[in-house]
């Protein structure tokens, strides 16, 4: 039986049960010969028979064999390819839109991270790489530099590699290398889930994170939290290959310690992209701690151990190696062993530590008074992955600590006590931003893809039973019974993929639309006026090109500025706008130069002032020079003016200390004529002295009746001596204080799209005036000011000088006469952001009167804290104001579906004010008063004001 050919042992122990073996009797034969003979003895040969039905089950067997190899490389298959799709797609998430902010540098560490990038070289040779205090590498040279240097240092080398090194560049260029290091993220998941729970596990896995929200948004910064995610996924699954605790009989030996190598090294390089991710190297430990126990009672445990204490210390010897390599201006150097601490990296990293404690006392640290507990797992859970996934992750991640307790503990040990520790160490912080909790999200959405692959796997008959369910409408209820876990688990899959891909196709989106303080700020351009605005009518009605200059200047007889119009689109000039002319009275302007003929300008300063000021003394002020003694100076001046004015006792000093004072022989007395007055002054200081402003301790002016003949000429590019068209107006100041808003028709002209123009202005007759932008309102010097550089404008340096009511600021007297005067100066209040709005008001007793003022402005009477930064998130373009503004325009992307939009202005200010902030524009209405304002502000008693701080 042994021998049959061609059967497996399996199927022949089945055909031996089936089988009967019997001896053959000899056969005899008879002859006749003349004695008997004995038969020759004959072979006892064995038989057997087979029945037919034995040998078509083990055909049968056989064939099931092979379709089960055919099955299983069929669905490897498949999911190879699934995997493939799922890598794609999570590229297209994570590089659509690379350039969101179309180079406006919106994300504030990301702004000061590409400064750096932008300003570091890099080194040729090892030796300058390690000399901290003279590599050019060095970005703690350039400030202070709190990031890991890893991520600097990679995108820098790239950038130089393709030669996109500029400011606008590099910042692309580190958000394609982030990109690209959460897509190997999501390749070490995949790897990592494989390895613990089967390679469908893994696919899922990598699927649920290919559409995770919070790391594809993170893709899209020049940040370092993607680089270091990838390295923490990595250090587990090393530490898995180096002590494999899934299998209890596993044994070490000295060949593994490569990876314990590996780890320390990878963990070091975690380190030098964040230095939170540092207590990653615990993982090892706990590995190693498992090992331990389940060897000590064994043979071979001294051997064990040794190896297991040899890893461990080659483990923290890389992790050392690899920090000091990938962050060495963490150390003072020179060369690779001088491994001092760097005083300045300590500082930095002290005085960081000191502000996600909240120690620190700075505004930022506002918005997180009062946050409950639960808020960075909310913020996780809602926005960072989306509710299916975000509750599908830490219900796995639950489930596995019930499924440890039942003793299946070596597989989720490891991930578990990292996502557990980690979270809770995070979450006691101070500070707890979204990102802080990046490097955990891949484990808890390995959890979900776990959790949701038992459930499937627990209920296949149920499954199968679904799939040969047949509806009856007779007996709508009847054949449930056996389906509905099947059923169930259906849903609950179907929910969490389609919303967690739902979810990151509508917040994609927000990355291909024009981002909101960029739209925000063209409709600044379009409706808020500057000094000069040329109008062009178009088939879309009146284009407004608001004219670059400096808001407030001073023109003065003589001035011709030519200033380029790029025209967006076809039409025919109209006009140009002045939104506000003033005449100056007298305007005084200086110089010190080291030339007599005016060249090496040392310092030079202006004072327009306005024909109603009544200043009996005036003041110039500049930043601080010194004179050398014996050098020899040219002092200056070039007084024009409209108003009758006398000047004296003129000097150069520091500050009201009378030994740096330097007296000017420059007189002006009952000066009526609007002739500009000159003179030049030589100055030799016989000694060395600092200075910082001019000072007139004797000035009067008188108002006279003037006019002023302003032109204005728009001419082709490149020809400044034949105009297209122009059109004068003479302005008549007839008493002081008078401002005006004439219009100058120009005859009309044909411009295209794509045109470079000039239009010069310039004073053809009378005295000096100044030309004033539409006055608006910004909240605080700590949000981004709008309008951004559009339309081939720089609107804040050179169109508008918004005024600021500097929120933060503490509620004194002083400030609430400064709101005061701000809000009835102002025609528009802009909000970037909710940035001060979701922190004033949350340290009520600190702020009342600022809180006062935004419960006015939203209408949120006694709203505080979330509530009233509720009721900001929900207004819309229509509201009016009890302060006597209304709100005019809403600019917001949020993530949407077709009509479907999910409103996210209620998450973590980190996740919507980088890349799609809402940002309101309110417009004061006909029945503002400032009287109602005042009484409003008055009605605060600011003696009540207590020092709240956000950790109180």
């Amino acid at each position: 039986m042994n021998q049959v050919w061609g059967v497996d042992s399996a199927t022949l122990e089945r055909i031996k049960t089936h089988c009967k073996i019997e001896s053959e009797e000899p056969i005899q034969t008879i002859e006749i010969s003349p004695s008997p003979v004995e038969p020759e003895p004959q072979l006892s040969t064995a038989h057997f028979t087979i029945s037919n039905e034995v040998l078509e089950e083990s055909v049968l067997a056989t064939d099931q064999k092979e379709s089960q190899v055919k099955e299983k490389d069929k669905v490897n298959s498949n999911l190879n390819l699934l995997l493939f799709f799922i890598i794609l797609i999570g590229a297209f998430f994570r590089f659509n839109g690379i350039n969101w902010d179309l180079n406006k540098h919106q994300h504030p560490d990301e702004r000061y991270i590409t400064d750096v990038a932008t300003n570091i070289q890099t080194v040729s040779s090892l030796k300058e790489y390690f000399d901290t205090a003279n590599s050019t590498m060095n970005p703690v040279n350039h400030g202070s530099y709190t990031y890991g240097m890893l991520p600097l240092f990679t995108t820098r080398i790239v950038a130089e590699i393709i030669h996109k090194t500029s400011y606008d560049q590099i910042v692309l260029v580190g958000r394609v290398i982030s990109g690209v290091f959460d897509m190997l993220a999501l390749w070490m998941i995949y790897l990592l889930a494989k390895k613990l729970f089967g390679k469908k596990t893994g696919v899922l896995a990598a699927g649920l994170y290919a559409a995770a929200v919070f790391p594809i948004q993170m893709s899209h910064f020049f940040t370092v939290d993607s680089f270091c995610t990838v390295f923490v996924i990595l250090a587990v699954y090393l530490a898995l290959n180096a002590l494999q605790i899934t299998n209890p009989k596993f044994r070490l030996d000295w060949q593994k310690l490569v990876y314990f190598g590996l780890f320390g090294l990878v963990v070091g390089m975690a380190g030098a992209c964040k230095i939170n991710a540092l207590p990653v190297f615990a993982v090892i430990i706990l590995a190693a701690f498992i090992h331990f126990m389940g060897t000590r009672k064994q043979s071979g445990f001294g051997n064990q151990l040794l190896i297991l204490l040899t890893g461990l210390i080659l483990a923290a010897l890389t992790m050392a190696v690899g920090f000091r390599i990938f962050q060495p201006y963490a150390f003072m150097g020179p060369g690779f062993f001088g491994l001092g601490f760097n005083q300045r990296w300590i500082d930095t990293i002290k005085e960081v530590t000191n502000q996600v404690a909240g120690f620190s006392e700075w505004p930022p640290n506002h918005h997180w008074t009062n946050r409950p507990l639960s808020y960075a797992w909310v913020n996780m859970v809602v926005w960072g992955m989306g509710i299916p996934l975000g509750i599908a992750g830490w219900a796995g991640w639950a489930w596995s600590a019930f499924r440890m307790w039942k003793g299946e503990w070596r597989i989720h040990v490891l991930p578990f006590a990292w996502v557990l520790v980690y979270f809770v160490w995070q979450n006691l912080q101070f500070w707890r931003y979204m990102r802080y909790f990046l490097i955990i999200y891949p484990f808890i959405i390995m959890f979900a893809a776990w959790a949701l692959m038992q459930l499937w796997e627990k209920t296949r008959e149920s499954r199968q039973a679904f799939s040969q369910f047949k509806f009856q409408i007779r007996h709508p209820l009847s054949g449930l019974q056996p389906i509905w876990k099947g059923l169930s688990v259906f849903a609950i899959l179907g929910i969490v993929l389609l919303y967690t891909y739902g979810y990151a196709f509508g917040f994609a989106k927000i990355y291909t639309r024009t981002l909101t303080r960029i739209a925000a700020s063209n409709w600044i351009i379009d409706n808020i006026q500057g000094p000069l605005n040329l109008k062009v009518d178009t088939e879309n009605g009146q284009d407004n090109y608001p004219i670059t200059m400096i808001n407030r200047w001073t023109l003065e007889p003589g001035d011709t500025p030519e200033i380029d119009v790029h025209v967006a689109a076809d039409g025919s000039v109209n006009s140009v706008t002045a939104q506000d002319i003033q005449q100056v009275g007298v305007n005084i302007y200086f110089r010190i130069a080291k030339q007599e003929n005016g060249d090496e300008i040392v310092v030079e300063g202006r004072l327009p002032v306005a024909d109603d000021d009544t200043s009996t003394s005036l003041d110039i002020r500049f930043g601080e020079i010194t004179l050398i003694k014996d050098a020899t100076y040219y002092f200056s001046y070039k007084v024009t003016n409209s108003s009758s004015y006398t000047l004296s006792d003129v000097s150069l000093q520091k500050d009201d200390d009378e030994n740096t004072k330097i007296p000017l022989v420059w007189e002006t007395v009952d000066l009526d004529t609007t002739t500009p007055t000159e003179g030049k002054l030589k100055i030799v200081p016989l000694a060395d002295v600092p200075l910082n402003h001019l000072k007139i301790d004797h000035f009067e002016q008188s108002f006279n009746i003037t006019q002023t003949t302003l032109k204005i000429s728009l001419l082709k590019d490149g020809d400044e001596n034949n105009p297209l068209s122009s059109a004068s107006q003479t302005i008549t100041f007839d008493q002081p204080g008078l401002s005006l808003a004439p219009t100058f028709t120009l005859p009309k002209m044909d411009v295209s799209r794509g045109s470079v123009y000039q239009l010069r202005y310039e004073i053809t007759a009378g005295g000096p005036i100044r030309l004033l932008a539409e006055p608006y309102a910004l909240e605080t010097s700590w949000d981004d000011a709008l309008p951004l550089a559009v339309k081939y404008l720089d609107p804040l340096g050179g169109i508008y000088q918004p005024l600021n009511l500097q929120t933060y600021e503490p509620d004194t007297p002083e400030k609430r006469k400064k709101m005061i005067d701000i809000l009835d100066k102002s025609h528009f209040l802009v909000i970037p952001s909710n940035r001060s709005y979701d922190s004033m008001p949350r340290l009520p007793n600190r702020y009342p009167m600022t809180t006062r003022y935004y419960q006015e402005l939203f209408d949120c009477a006694n709203c505080i804290g979330d509530d009233l930064e509720n009721k900001a998130y929900g207004l819309n373009t229509g509201f009016i104001s009890p302060l006597g503004f209304e709100l005019v325009a809403v600019f917001v992307s949020n993530p949407s579906i077709g009509p479907f939009q999910l409103n996210d202005q209620s998450a973590d200010e980190s996740f919507t004010v980088y890349d799609h902030p809402k940002v309101l524009i309110f417009k004061k209405s006909a029945d503002f008063s400032i009287e109602h304002v005042e009484e409003i502000f008055n009605s605060i008693d600011l003696d009540n004001v207590l020092f709240q701080s956000p950790m109180s």
